[in-house]
């Protein structure tokens, strides 16, 4: 299972005035807790060695409801690696963190959630953040989606048909978007 399951399953137990502690059969606070990297960061599959921005943003929001003192360090320790791990033009990506990948606003606008939700207000990431989710935005408001769009090069020669892709899924360990 992913950390972001355990997120998921720890937000709806605290929405619904259950313990995210022990909800159902999983233990959702104690699971992200032992996933925390020594760097701060939370990664998306267990076996990974590499936080994901993410997992890391998302991971934040349940634990920042948890007034223990692992919770709140571990708040602490994924906040500081987040504002560590954002990109030069003031963005986040979905994965590793860092200059790799593309900048996207869903991820960037979690990113400063959950910096506000770790106690981290106004400061210097949240501004250049917010700078750069104002270039992204188009005149309607809304914000465009950004991909790399070599992504369709290997289907540009013809139609490609009966392709099924799912058995290498699991076997992917970096960030992915499906597009149809």
């Amino acid at each position: 299972e992913q950390t972001t399951d355990f997120d998921r399953v720890a937000l709806v137990a605290i929405a619904s005035g259950a313990s995210p502690h022990t909800f159902g059969t999983t233990r959702p606070i104690e699971t992200m807790l032992e996933r925390q990297l020594p760097d701060g960061s939370f990664p998306q599959k267990p076996s990974q060695k590499q936080g994901w921005v993410n997992a890391t943003a998302w991971s934040i929001f349940p634990l920042s409801t948890i007034e223990t003192p692992p919770a709140e360090a571990a708040v602490a320790k994924a906040a500081q690696w987040l504002i560590a791990n954002q990109r030069t033009d003031g963005g986040w990506g979905w994965g590793a963190g860092g200059d790799a990948g593309l900048v996207d606003a869903d991820t960037t606008g979690a990113v400063i959630q959950a910096l506000n939700a770790a106690g981290l207000h106004d400061t210097e990431a949240e501004r250049k953040a917010f700078e750069l989710l104002a270039t992204m935005q188009g005149p309607d408001g809304g914000f465009r989606l950004h991909y790399d769009p070599g992504i369709t090069e290997a289907f540009r020669s013809g139609r490609v048909y009966n392709v099924s892709l799912w058995t290498y899924w699991d076997a992917i360990t970096c960030p992915t978007s499906s597009l149809k």
